[in-house]
């Protein structure tokens, strides 16, 4: 419990008056933003959604005396005005701001004491990569602390996939939580010993500023390719909301010896190393052994179905990795955990240890193979044209009999994409099965319609449509002959799907293996 006048200092509010109300008398038992999840004693920061304003849910959020007080924007101001006589009280207790999201961020960092400024936090951020690099860098930091004596420190880790630290384990539900959620993991971290973090930080939580309250060490930017532009309109748009984790959230974290790691194969990260950030040092990558300016560079490598080998030159010197990883675009996850290392002065010799520990990242590149019939089943989260090209790839330099894509494009989501993967699946295998993926609200057949227009304009028909995902994987493995790849894309790890309203169990994983078990007992 807090008084309200510590957790809002730094933030700029607009009004009341000071005389109208007592932010020393006013004490805070948690913090909230869905008026439905309210307990007695807490703040309601009242956030503007897509479809609904939290600030009309003013009078819920009093109601049998649960708030104790309230944050709502100035352009819901006139939610006060309008309250129905006789809540003078209510009145009294609400608090406007610029903006209630900014605000959060910095009530939820007082609320739970800056937890990060305790901790090494490493944030990444990149249309792809993401999560392979936080398994990488995860790996890394455990070495380390297990390498010094520190084996009671612990790692924690913040993403797409799950939250996890120490023995706890909790499913996620946002890529990045919301200011507040995050602050709560991140104290609960530091009470248990955790003395490092990697965290995934998408577009859109720092676009609504859920990260504001961060203390970051490094920052890392992988590459920025097309997705989410239902969101964010623009690719310009895009890379400036995954700008300001170096601009302005690194530059005026508090930490020491800050860096900022950037992918110099990717024309926005060229972009992003040019930006002046004044208090971090800028630490690059390449998988490009040409680009003598990177920091880390890959100078050759050699790939099997068992991994990968790299010889890379850090700073001038030259280090050999393995990694059980493949895939060119994991070389470049690889170096840039590698860079991440260097950067926090961890020894290299730890940095080969922590990356050869991973075995593998859930549903990424996840194989199954069938001895008996000779093929394998790949499952992969490619969501995008770019991930999408690149896992199409990594299976081509493997050489298969077949490629057997099946794929499907998520609904409520960019509609800009769906032509663009559809023509690169056709393009790079050699046959494509679609399929449904999330549609969550939208028609299944008018997404793979979307999808079926780019194949239709390049002319291939080494196509079919199966709506349902179960039977399309079915079709697929039914199909597939000795030395075929069968790649399954688009939800890697997710163990649902969303139809309409509804979330349902569906893990491919879990579907392909069934459905193998049966060609496997079969002549």
């Amino acid at each position: 419990m807090k008084k309200l006048s510590t957790i809002l200092k730094g933030v700029d509010y607009i009004s009341p008056a000071p005389n109208r109300f007592d932010a020393e008398k006013i004490f805070i038992k948690g913090i909230e933003t869905d008026s439905r999840r309210l307990k007695e004693g807490y703040l309601f920061v009242a956030l503007e959604g897509a479809h609904r304003r939290g600030a009309d849910f003013i009078i819920d959020a009093f109601a049998d005396k649960k708030a104790a007080a309230a944050i709502i924007p100035r352009s819901a101001e006139e939610v006060i005005s309008n309250l129905p006589s006789g809540l003078d009280d209510v009145k009294s207790r609400i608090i406007v701001v610029e903006d209630s999201a900014v605000a959060l961020g910095a009530i939820s960092r007082n609320f739970y004491n800056n937890p990060t400024s305790d901790i090494i936090l490493v944030g990444v951020t990149g249309t792809n990569g993401k999560t392979t690099f936080t398994y990488l860098m995860e790996a890394i930091l455990k070495e380390y602390f297990n390498k010094s004596g520190r084996s009671d420190d612990k790692v924690g880790v913040i993403g797409t996939i799950n939250y996890r630290y120490g023995d706890k384990v909790v499913p996620s539900v946002n890529t990045t939580p919301f200011a507040h959620k995050l602050m709560e993991i991140f104290s609960g971290m530091r009470r248990e010993g955790v003395a490092a973090a990697v965290m995934e930080v998408s577009s859109h939580s720092l676009a609504q500023h859920r990260v504001d309250g961060c203390e970051f060490d490094v920052c890392v930017f992988t590459n920025l390719t097309q997705d989410h532009l239902d969101y964010h309109q623009t690719m310009e748009n895009y890379y400036n909301a995954k700008k300001r984790l170096f601009t302005e959230l690194l530059e005026r974290s508090g930490k020491k010896n800050k860096s900022h790691i950037v992918n110099l194969d990717d024309e926005w990260g060229v972009r992003l190393s040019r930006e002046k950030i004044n208090s971090s040092r800028l630490v690059t990558f390449s998988v490009n052994p040409d680009v003598t300016e990177a920091s880390a560079r890959v100078l050759s490598y050699k790939m099997s179905c068992r991994g990968m080998k790299l010889l890379c030159s850090v700073m001038g010197k030259e280090y050999e990795f393995e990694t059980h990883l493949i895939g060119r675009y994991n070389i470049s996850n690889v170096v840039a955990s590698v860079a991440a290392a260097y950067s926090l002065g961890i020894p290299f010799s730890v940095v080969k240890n922590g990356l050869l520990s991973v075995k593998r990242i859930p549903g990424r590149l996840e194989t199954i193979h069938s001895r008996k019939k000779g093929f394998s089943v790949v499952v992969d989260y490619a969501h995008t044209p770019d991930a999408l090209e690149k896992v199409m790839g990594v299976l081509r330099e493997l050489k298969p009999a077949r490629l057997i894509t099946v794929f499907g494009c998520g609904g409520d989501r960019d509609r800009t994409k769906r032509p663009v993967m559809g023509q690169l699946a056709v393009k790079h295998s050699d046959y494509v099965i679609l399929t449904s993926d999330n549609p969550r609200t939208e028609d299944p057949h008018k997404i793979l319609l979307d999808i079926e227009i780019g194949i239709k304009k390049i002319g291939a028909e080494n196509y079919t449509i199966i709506s349902d995902r179960e039977k399309a994987i079915e079709a697929a493995i039914s199909m597939a002959s000795e030395g075929d790849i069968i790649l399954l894309a688009g939800k890697g790890h997710e163990d649902y799907q969303i139809i309409g309203d509804e979330k349902i169990h569906f893990s491919d994983y879990e579907v392909a293996k069934k459905f193998l078990d049966v060609r496997n007992k079969n002549p």
